[in-house]
């Protein structure tokens, strides 16, 4: 996750800052070209990276850079005197270009999506507050939610109610998720401890409260959901899963109802580092169904941020 992070985040916007400061046609199309491929490739990073590493703060920062870079280039061509006549397309034109095509179709494929449909969605209510969260994971494109592959993949049929699940986490005002690049100390998360309400009113179906909060990035392949409570809301069942260890407040067979506290989010179970993850699902004789989750009337995605009171 650190090279891709690095990669993406610090040395794509980097160096088309640099390109656009070094830029070796100064006339109008050159500029424009640059531009472009600098707005395409940060709004791509804003709706697909991660930001599980570096605060998503970091892209304004680029953005600004990025910008001022273009306003040298763009006072050196005044310094230098005249227009450049119009001639054959510069190489560095056509490379920005280029780079402004994949980004936005990059962009395009993770957000061109058929909506689900109606009867393959349900609302919840927020089952975290007090705060600003962001979802990690989310959407109907692998892209931007890799719980979409279990759709795809036989191996993986028994998970496949998670296909639209959304993972989440807690940021700052600066977007960080906790203090520090990759702390191994999972209370240095800022969503860790945060209290887990249920977001639907049913009965509990099943839950695991004895799991060890592991240290990021550790994970317990044997456990995959980690801590969880099931519940069964009516027609559906959701889980919340990867909750810390001796917090869940409740017990199979309790009637719940929508805001009742179920536990606490924790790093128990396959949890790189402390986030909820969240699912509902609709079980049948063919299993399960997967369902898409509105919160708050939204269908979130990757990156998107809610702060329900």
């Amino acid at each position: 996750m650190l090279a891709v992070s690095l990669l993406g985040e610090v040395l794509l916007p980097a160096l088309l800052a640099v390109r656009f400061l070094r830029l070796a046609d100064p006339g109008p199309a050159a500029w424009g070209a640059n531009l472009l491929a600098c707005a395409a490739c940060d709004a791509m990073l804003w709706r697909v990276g991660l930001w599980q590493v570096f605060p998503s703060s970091l892209l304004f920062g680029w953005a600004g850079l990025q910008a001022a870079a273009g306003l040298a280039a763009w006072r050196r061509r005044r310094l230098r005197g005249g227009r450049k006549p119009l001639g054959r397309l510069h190489p560095q034109t056509a490379s920005s270009l280029v780079i402004a095509l994949v980004a936005s179709g990059v962009l395009a494929s993770a957000l061109l999506v058929p909506p689900p449909r109606e009867e393959e969605t349900v609302d919840l209510d927020p089952p975290l507050r007090g705060g600003v969260f962001r979802v990690i994971h989310g959407g109907g494109s692998r892209l931007l939610n890799p719980h979409r592959k279990t759709l795809a993949d036989e191996r993986l049929a028994a998970f496949r109610g998670q296909a639209h699940a959304l993972d989440i986490d807690r940021v700052d005002a600066l977007g960080r998720r906790a203090a520090g690049l990759r702390p191994q100390d999972p209370r240095a998360y800022f969503i860790f401890g945060h209290p887990v309400f249920a977001p639907c009113g049913g009965t509990v179906i099943a839950v695991e409260a004895g799991l060890p909060d592991l240290a990021p990035p550790r994970i317990d392949r044997d456990h995959p959901a980690g801590n969880f409570v099931r519940l069964d809301c009516g027609g559906f069942e959701v889980l919340l899963a990867h909750l810390a260890q001796s917090s869940v407040e409740v017990v199979a067979g309790q009637r719940v109802a929508a805001g009742d506290l179920l536990g606490r989010v924790g790093n128990s179970g396959m949890s790189l580092e402390p986030h909820l993850h969240l699912h509902a699902e609709r079980r049948g004789e063919a299993g399960a169904r997967p369902l898409a989750v509105r919160i708050e009337g939204r269908l979130l995605v990757r990156n998107d941020r809610f702060s329900p009171r």
